[in-house]
């Protein structure tokens, strides 16, 4: 359902959940008129100063590239796809399902070469019902009969490995925390604050806020490099992760591997 309020928001509400699973309020001027597209995924308002279009659910899949093969995730399944021969094959089910904690779709997915895992983390703006999965990739795949993998699932806002046999996980509070592949918590880290967290290396992480990006040593906690660049929304490193792309709204910066930043394009 979409409505819109006298507080000057509109917001999309979940039936099943019975709870609003979206929001955007102007500041300066409220919405009068709200309209669905009969058949694709947007939406559109009406308010004092003009018109937004919106769209209600996230259309790009989780995904990683690893040398010539790129992981995805599509319905029940993650999938396979090689580059060089095109072959497209589901590697096994996943839960995407279960109580309403669990209903959000993936948001972004981390492949771990040598453990062959994956973390895949939740597409919710709730960080009270965000969440994470870790899974281990059977060796053996049957395409005709991709096997159902049970994960690990836990709350968190953002999940990125770290090492080869741990990952960090950024909760609901802000807090770092560094787990093992059971899942079982390692250390605690305390950090600047931040509401996101890429890889930036073994042992290394990019910490995002509204108005910059940090380039911190999870073993030695401390802050290496810090660079100005609002509301980033990704992180690209170079194959060989000498340099970095930070995408934010309106602002691309392209630093170096200690986060000094080369050139900015608007």
């Amino acid at each position: 359902i979409l409505s819109n309020s006298e507080d000057r928001s509109i917001r999309v509400w979940d039936m099943a959940k019975r709870t609003a699973i979206y929001s955007h309020r102007r500041e300066t001027d409220r919405f009068w008129a709200v309209a669905s597209h009969p058949t694709l995924n947007m939406f559109a308002a009406g308010h004092d100063g003009g018109m937004l279009v919106f769209k209600l659910e996230r259309e790009r899949p989780a995904y990683c590239i690893h040398a010539n093969t790129l992981f995805y995730v599509k319905d029940r399944y993650l999938r396979r796809y090689e580059l060089g021969t095109s072959k497209d094959l589901p590697v096994m089910a996943i839960r995407r399902n279960g109580s309403s904690q669990y209903r959000s779709g993936p948001h972004s997915l981390t492949y771990n070469p040598a453990e062959n895992s994956v973390l895949i983390c939740s597409n919710t703006n709730n960080v009270e019902t965000a969440y994470y999965e870790l899974y281990t990739i059977p060796r053996d795949v049957d395409p005709s009969n991709p096997e159902y993998v049970e994960g690990k699932r836990s709350p968190g806002t953002t999940a990125v490995w770290v090492a080869r046999n741990k990952f960090a996980v950024l909760d609901k509070s802000g807090q770092l925390i560094i787990k093992n592949l059971r899942n079982e918590v390692s250390k605690k880290v305390h950090t600047p604050p931040c509401d996101s967290v890429f890889f930036a290396g073994t042992g290394q992480l990019l910490l995002k806020d509204n108005d910059s990006v940090t380039l911190f040593d999870v073993q030695q906690q401390r802050v290496i490099k810090s660079v100005r660049i609002s509301k980033v929304k990704y992180v690209v490193w170079s194959p060989d992760m000498s340099h970095v792309a930070l995408l934010g709204r309106l602002t691309l910066a392209i630093c170096n591997r200690k986060l000094e930043c080369l050139c900015t394009v608007t």
